[in-house]
C-alpha cells in the first residue's frame, strides 16, 4: 500500500509502506532493477501474481470464519477485501502497469 492508494487498500496495510515519503511501487522496482541490473519488465505478472497469493491467504481465513472454526469478528469482512484485492489486481492488468489508484 502506498500513500496516494485509495482507502480501501489502505485497509490491507501491515507496515509503514503508506507514509508520505515511502518509495512508491513504481520507485521501488526502478531501484530494484537499477541496483541489480535485472530485467523488470514483466513486473506487472508478479505484482499481480502477488496481490493473488494475499487474496488466497485472506479467503482462507474467511472460509474458516464462515464454517465456524473461528469467531474473531475481525475476519467477518474479509470477503470485502478478496473482491477488493480482486478489482485492484484488474485495473492493473488492464493499465499495463501497478497501479497507485486501483
Amino acid at each position: 500500500v502506498q500513500s496516494d492508494d485509495l482507502e480501501p487498500m489502505h485497509a490491507n496495510a501491515v507496515g509503514p509502506t503508506a507514509v508520505s515519503g515511502s518509495l512508491t511501487r513504481q520507485e521501488l522496482v526502478a531501484r530494484y532493477a537499477n541496483k541489480t541490473g535485472r530485467d523488470v519488465s514483466g513486473i506487472l505478472f508478479y505484482y499481480c501474481f502477488g496481490v493473488y497469493k494475499i487474496a488466497v491467504i485472506i479467503q482462507q481465513i474467511y472460509a474458516r470464519y464462515v464454517r465456524g472454526f473461528t469467531t474473531d469478528e475481525r475476519f467477518s469482512t474479509l470477503n470485502q477485501r478478496v473482491a477488493m484485492l480482486a478489482r485492484h489486481a484488474a485495473v492493473a492488468t488492464g493499465a499495463g502497469e501497478s497501479p497507485s489508484r486501483a
